[in-house]
């Protein structure tokens, strides 16, 4: 298929399955091998700027042992995902927002990127910093078409 680009919204759009749903229900398009929590670190106040560690982009756009600040608004994370799926960034759990987040602060880092083929996911507003290597990266995928 054609590469596609879900950030936050997005990313539980192109999920399989989804966590803490909406009480009339979460519909979703599917496509990502992966099971998403919404609003995993709370609600519109929750928000907040962080870096994440990006992994697994080779190339120009990302170098070895990156990182880069994202901005996360009532943002969803991977909780799980199939062995097709590629983690592409992950953050230390913020020990603020939901019950969930605060339970889970102590262990390991939530995943908020990922890939599977030719899709993307990013729990994260890339659109909201100055950094545009994901939009790079994104482009970069189109061209390997």
């Amino acid at each position: 298929g054609r590469p596609t680009w879900g950030t936050c919204a997005g990313m539980i759009m192109l999920s399989k399955t989804v966590t803490g749903k909406m009480k009339e229900g979460q519909m979703v398009l599917g496509g990502l091998d992966t099971v998403v929590h919404r609003n995993f670190f709370g609600s519109q106040l929750g928000s907040f700027v962080a870096d994440v560690k990006v992994q697994n982009i080779s190339g120009e756009v990302f170098k070895e042992k990156s990182s880069c600040q994202a901005v996360f608004i009532r943002a969803p994370i991977i909780k799980e995902h199939g062995e097709s799926v590629k983690v592409l960034a992950t953050i230390k759990d913020p020990t603020l927002g939901s019950v969930e987040a605060d339970a889970t602060a102590a262990t390991a880092e939530s995943i908020v990127a990922v890939q599977q083929g030719n899709l993307l996911a990013t729990s994260f507003h890339p659109e909201m910093t100055s950094d545009t290597r994901w939009h790079e990266y994104f482009v970069h995928m189109i061209k390997q078409l």
